[in-house]
């Protein structure tokens, strides 16, 4: 997440010209873009990870 954030700093002044109300360097918008990602990729670790847990270990190294 740092580096997407200094890379998000770096690219965000080439690209002023296309945000719009938006300064290049709006701290409320970076936050919110990486508190999104990150419950999206909680979320997407959390699922399978509890779907995993339901079976028993036994079972799953057998069918292997």
């Amino acid at each position: 997440m740092a580096l997407g954030f200094l890379g998000g700093l770096a690219f965000g002044r080439l690209l002023s010209g296309v945000l719009f109300q938006v300064s290049p360097t709006d701290f409320r918008t970076y936050i919110a873009a990486s508190s999104v990602l990150l419950v999206i990729g909680i979320l997407g670790c959390y699922f399978p990870a509890s779907r995993a847990t339901r079976i028993d270990p036994m079972i799953a190294l057998r069918h292997e």
